[in-house]
């Protein structure tokens, strides 16, 4: 073997193991993601009943999202949104919540996120 197509060899070797670690980071942190989650919801259905006597409802949405990565190629990013309802009031919501027009939530549950977005948007803009 020349020179030329060792180097090559070692280039396409590097490209596949550099791949194989992208994917593995990527399985890890979406499993992370999930994890904290279904924490979350856990904590907030928790918290909900160590209050008053009302039922707490405990939601998660999922969505999916196409991210460019690399040259050639597009990557899927799973998006969630984990909420804790008490009746027609969101308690407590966690996730993704920038990109909620991704998901498909009924409209009930939409317009009560984002009645409780709206105190925290005004908080980051200062007013």
């Amino acid at each position: 073997m020349t020179p030329l197509e060792i180097a090559l060899l070692f280039a396409i070797a590097a490209l596949v193991y550099q791949e194989i670690s992208w994917r593995d980071r990527a399985r890890r942190i979406q499993a992370d993601y999930e994890k904290r989650i279904s924490t979350e919801v856990a904590m907030a259905y928790e918290t909900s009943l160590a209050g008053d006597e009302t039922p707490v409802r405990a939601l998660t949405f999922q969505a999916e999202k196409q991210e460019p990565r690399g040259l050639f190629h597009e990557v899927t990013r799973h998006l969630f949104i984990a909420i804790a309802m008490n009746r027609d009031a969101v308690q407590y919501a966690a996730g993704d919540l920038n990109e909620i027009e991704r998901f498909s939530i009924p409209p009930e549950i939409k317009r009560a996120l984002l009645e409780f977005m709206t105190p925290a948007r005004e908080m980051a803009v200062g007013r």
